[in-house]
C-alpha cells in the first residue's frame, strides 16, 4: 500500500471513528498500515503501538488519535463533511464487496439518518427501499444499481483530508 492509499484508508476509518461507528482497535490497526507505508511520525507511531485491552481507556485512545490526526493534518470535520467522508469510506468497502447492499444501506440509515446531509439522503433511503421491496416497483438488482450510481456521485465529493 502506498502512502496515498494508506492515508485514504486511515481517513476512511478515522471518519467512522469520529461517528462512533468503529472503536479504537480499528483506528489503531490502520495507524499500523500508515507505518508500513512509511508514514512514521511520532504521534502515528504512538497510536499504532498502543496496546488495546479491556482496560484500555477510550479517553487515552481519543488523545492519541487527536495527536495523530494533528500530525497528519486531518482536523475534525463538521458533521456534514464527516458524514460525507464516512460514506465515501463505506461506499469503497461496498465496491470491494466487503459490505452488502443491506449492509451499506443499514449503516447509512443508522449513522447518517434522515436528519443527515441532504447529499446523502438517497443512500439513507436505500434502507427503507430494501425494507419495502415486496411492496414497491424495485428489485434487488435495481437497488444494487441505484447504490452504484450513488457511490459514483459520493466518491466524486472532494476529500477534506486529501493532501493533508
Amino acid at each position: 500500500m502506498d502512502q496515498g492509499e494508506a492515508r485514504r484508508t486511515f481517513g476512511d476509518v478515522l471518519a467512522m471513528y469520529d461517528l462512533r461507528s468503529v472503536d479504537g482497535r480499528q483506528v489503531i490497526d490502520v495507524a499500523a498500515e500508515l507505518l508500513a507505508a512509511g508514514i512514521d511520525g511520532p504521534a502515528v507511531v504512538d497510536l499504532a503501538s498502543m496496546p488495546v485491552t479491556p482496560l484500555t481507556s477510550p479517553f487515552e485512545v481519543d488523545a492519541r488519535v487527536a495527536s495523530a490526526r494533528e500530525e497528519l493534518g486531518m482536523p475534525p470535520l463538521s458533521l456534514e463533511a464527516l458524514a460525507s467522508r464516512a460514506a465515501q469510506g463505506q461506499l469503497r468497502r461496498w465496491q470491494q464487496g466487503l459490505l452488502t447492499d443491506r449492509g451499506i444501506a443499514s449503516w447509512a440509515h443508522e449513522a447518517i439518518s434522515h436528519d443527515g446531509p441532504q447529499a446523502l439522503q438517497e443512500l439513507v433511503v436505500m434502507d427503507d427501499m430494501l425494507d419495502e421491496l415486496p411492496y414497491i416497483d424495485a428489485t434487488p438488482d435495481s437497488i444494487h444499481a441505484d447504490i452504484g450510481a450513488i457511490a459514483a456521485t459520493c466518491l466524486d465529493f472532494s476529500d477534506p483530508w486529501a493532501g493533508g
